[in-house]
């Protein structure tokens, strides 16, 4: 078969029939013959065969089909706001290919929120699209349905996939057309974008509100950022970000007070470099939780007033009652969280009152603290009592009047080069040994010395082998520096950590001591109970210092003209401290403390009562000698606490106007109290999109999930107008909905959830904001979308202008209609005829 035949076709084959009236048309052209000579005769019937043959196969479609390697390249373009400083780059790479352009084809489109028009040349930037925000996907779809099938296809997408509609990477699988992908830099020009402001839903009333604010930024810079509360400035803070993600955290409260119920918090920043302002701020909302329950049992509730108003300004509801007026059924005080009794014993109870405080905090979870002097844990009311088994301490036997408090003291001793003149070292030494024969076997001793560094020359510990202690302290010879702040650093530590009804330091030197923070070292010995006697030898020595550091340590100073008096006055200095009598004011010693419980601030106790902790329980305090004053422990599914110190007397009346004190108690109670059961019905609600996901958990009573429910959400628009629409089941327990919203439409909805099918039905309420559109996000450096949509589709990433119009190995079968040249041909002929007939050459 010829090549040229091979390459024809007929779209309509059943009209060649009509080349069967050929014969007609030769009859009737014999017939029709004039006095014309035979050439023309015969010439002139030819054109007219050939005039029906022509047209005939004009009719029939006659085609001709062959590849073509013609290519169509669009040009999809973002134009959205996240790439307006990169406009220059796509417009360059679109000129420097068209360069190369040749015979092929070419289209071009713009897009951002949605695709435009189709256009063969570049034009403008639409302003009739919506550049806040960004559709890829589509426009990918409309470029590949622009393209005509006998051209090769080939797209070019220049955008930063930066997407807020669409899903380009699914888009992708489904054109077939090869996408080449040129990577617009997002937010070329500087800019800083606080892309989220964490915050809880919901916090105990009282309690500060955790928030966390992330920044993303594409360079290093500086700036402001201030945090608002229901639209007013309650902090600023300067920041310095770096590029990339920053996190800065804040603590507010939730209001002015307690009674707080709800705030909307937002952030805004200001930064030095910056392009976009609108994405500089975010809003959240928290709500106030259910208020802690306390019921407060008190003998004298008159006098519980004060105390009660503590609790209620740390966002408590307290009521107050009498011992006898305290619920015999632990399902009464299963209302409360906490139950206090202060200065109550068990023999105020009855038996069935103790019996249901047992069961409420052993089987109920509920919290049980206990507050109170000798009449509350004193071994004769104490000791084998209910309230013993319930708490975390035990009675311990009341002190007579021939057991001594115990002392623990550390000798810090001078031993530079400078006191070898006069014999100073040796009479320190002399008077540090007659300063141990003055101490019982049960106090405490220790002796460092201090010269370039600082030895213990004798470790804290009893003084019941004296003999080797005084061994000790003659090894001493002098060498180096005066090197003295080290030494007391240690000296602090250790009588901090040891127990013992007093601590104190006696300071020896003759010079000037190497430079150190001795005023906050002094104030360290004076939050902890340690007092401070300072000596100084030879008119050298740094008077001044050493009389601020014995005042600031609630001790005093002495100087000694002549080396010769200094043992007469530190065996003078350990009698006094010696000789204090027992109860005396003290600093409670932390063992161990709570988050956010502040004790070091705290003013000294003068009262507790003895108790031993038990071995399971977990001290948190320390009294003197060894006693706990605050300590708890699990009992069952509750916690109990016992404070071994008065609430209301006049030794406590120092604590009651400590500002910490309402913290102090806040922190106590939220340890102890019960934790709020979570509610059977859980709410998350994002924007995805166009669109408000809205999720629930619902949970039965049992803990189970509660299939078969019938849950409605309602959502409270922009307009002010409800939108409610059932939630479909997904899966036990689990419901989901979705409401559109207008995503370039800034403001806030409020999703509120609740059960159709209960007499008293769970509720849940979130809100969302829109506080910027998604185009203005700063997104991640990350090119993944975009290299995965050009090896999906075969194209290249970051390709060459010059390779956009290159042919390849492709190829497209291109259709060539032949009917106009038919025709064309038909009618040249036509005239020829009528030329040959009725003309006369």
């Amino acid at each position: 078969m010829s090549p040229l035949l091979a390459v024809l076709e007929f779209e309509h084959p059943w009209r060649l029939i009509w080349l069967a009236i050929a014969p007609v048309i030769v009859y009737f052209a014999i017939r029709s013959w004039t006095l014309a000579s035979p050439r023309r005769r015969v010439a002139s019937l030819v054109c007219r065969l050939l005039v029906l043959t022509l047209t005939i196969l004009a009719s029939a479609g006659l085609v001709r089909r062959g590849p073509s390697s013609q290519r169509m390249v669009v040009f999809a373009t973002d134009i959205s706001r996240s790439v307006t400083g990169s406009r220059q780059v796509a417009e360059q790479f679109i000129a420097a290919a068209r360069q190369t352009q040749g015979s092929h084809r070419a289209a071009f489109v713009s897009f951002g929120g949605k695709p435009g028009a189709i256009t063969d040349q570049p034009q403008p930037v639409d302003e009739t699209l919506d550049a806040h925000a960004s559709d890829p996907a589509a426009a990918l779809q409309l470029a590949a349905g622009a393209i005509p099938a006998d051209c090769v296809p080939h797209i070019v997408l220049l955008t930063d996939g930066h997407q807020t509609h669409g899903d380009l990477a699914r888009a992708a699988v489904g054109i077939g057309v090869p996408v080449a992908v040129v990577p617009l830099p997002p937010f070329a020009d500087p800019e800083v974008c606080v892309t989220e402001l964490i915050a809880p839903v919901e916090v105990t009333p009282g309690a500060d509100v955790p928030l966390e604010v992330v920044i993303r930024a594409n360079v290093a810079t500086t700036g402001t950022l201030e945090l608002l509360r229901n639209g007013e400035s309650v902090a600023r803070s300067d920041v310095a970000l770096t590029a990339g993600e920053n996190r800065v955290r804040l603590e507010t409260p939730l209001g002015d007070g307690p009674a707080a119920e709800a705030a909307t918090f937002a952030v805004r920043l200001t930064a030095d470099l910056d392009t976009v302002i609108e994405n500089n701020q975010r809003r959240a909302k928290v709500v106030a939780g259910r208020r802690t329950r306390v019921l407060l049992a008190d003998m004298d509730p008159a006098a519980m007033a004060s105390f009660s108003d503590v609790l209620s300004s740390q966002g408590a509801e307290v009521t107050v009652q009498r011992p006898g007026q305290l619920a015999a059924d632990s399902d009464a005080l299963d209302a409360f969280d906490t139950l206090i009794l202060s200065d109550v014993s068990s023999k105020d109870l009855n038996a069935a009152q103790l019996e249901a405080i047992g069961r409420y905090v052993h089987d109920l979870g509920g919290g049980l603290m206990v507050v109170g002097g000798e009449k509350t844990f004193g071994e004769a009311v104490f000791h084998d009592t209910p309230l013993e088994r319930l708490l975390p301490v035990t009675a311990a036997a009341a002190a007579t009047e021939t057991e001594r408090s115990v002392l623990a003291m550390v000798l810090i001793i001078d031993r530079s080069g400078s006191m070898e003149q006069d014999r100073r070292l040796d009479l320190a030494k002399e008077a540090a040994q007659q300063s141990v024969r003055v101490l019982d076997a049960h106090d405490k001793a220790g002796v460092i010395a201090f010269s370039d560094d600082a030895e213990w020359i004798a470790p804290l510990a009893t003084v019941a082998d004296k003999a080797d202690l005084l061994q000790r302290i003659a090894t001493l010879t002098a060498y180096g520096q005066t090197n003295m702040y080290q030494s007391v650093v240690r000296a602090v530590l250790a009588l901090e950590q040891t127990v013992a009804d007093r601590r104190h330091i006696i300071l020896l030197t003759d010079g000037i001591p190497s430079p150190g923070d001795y005023r906050e070292i002094a104030g360290r010995m004076a939050a902890g109970g340690i007092t401070l006697s300072t000596v100084s030898i030879s008119e050298g020595a740094e008077q001044d210092m050493l009389q601020e550091m014995a005042a600031i340590a609630r001790g005093r100073h002495q100087h000694c003209n002549d080396p010769s008096d200094v043992p007469r006055i530190l065996v003078q200095e350990t009698r006094v401290v010696a000789a204090a009598e027992s109860h005396r004011e003290f600093r409670p010693f932390a063992l161990r403390t709570l988050p956010g419980l502040d004790i070091a601030s705290a003013p000294p106790l003068l009262a507790y009562a003895r108790t031993n902790p038990k071995p399971d329980a977990e001290p948190l305090l320390f009294a003197v000698a060894g006693h706990p004053l605050l300590c708890w422990w699990r009992h069952g599914a509750g916690v109990t606490l016992a404070l071994t110190s008065d609430l209301e007397n006049r030794r406590s009346g120092r604590w009651q106007a400590w500002p910490g004190y309402g913290a102090f108690w806040e922190r106590l109670v939220r340890h102890v109290a019960r934790q709020p059961q979570p509610s059977l019905l859980r709410l998350t609600a994002n924007r995805d999109g166009d669109s408000i996901a809205v999720t629930a958990d619902l949970l039965a009573s049992d803990g189970r999930y509660a299939s078969g429910a019938r849950l409605t959400a309602t959502v409270v628009g922009l307009d002010g107008e409800s939108h409610k629409r059932d939630l479909a089941p997904i899966a036990p327990g689990r419901y989901r909905a979705q409401f559109p919203v207008r995503s370039d439409v800034l403001g806030e909805y409020e999703i509120r959830v609740r059960s159709e099918d209960a007499a008293e039905p769970p509720t849940a309420v979130r809100t969302v904001f829109i506080d910027y559109p998604d185009e203005l996000r700063l997104p991640d450096a990350d090119e993944a979308i975009l290299r995965r949509v050009a090896e999906t589709t075969g194209g290249v990433f970051q390709p060459d202008p010059a390779s956009v119009f290159a042919p390849d190995s492709r190829t497209v079968d291109r259709v060539l209609p032949l009917w106009s040249y038919l025709l064309t041909v038909a009618l040249l002929l036509f005239v020829a005829d009528v030329a040959l007939r009725r003309l006369r050459f």
